[in-house]
């Protein structure tokens, strides 16, 4: 995954171990997971408006 989003694999070790991602990565990691945006917010803890 970390190549997919051109991340770096500490930054998606942090987001596995629960940090919130910002907006821009979540839209990103919503994409490569054939995931919508919102379902990914939902489940990254991120407000259901898109903002953080």
């Amino acid at each position: 995954m970390a190549r997919a989003a051109g991340l770096s694999m500490s930054t998606i070790h942090m987001l596995r171990r629960g940090h919130h991602p910002n907006l821009l990565r979540a839209r990103l990691i919503a994409g490569i997971l054939d995931m919508s945006e919102a379902d990914f917010r939902v489940i990254a803890g991120l407000d259901d408006d898109g903002t953080q």
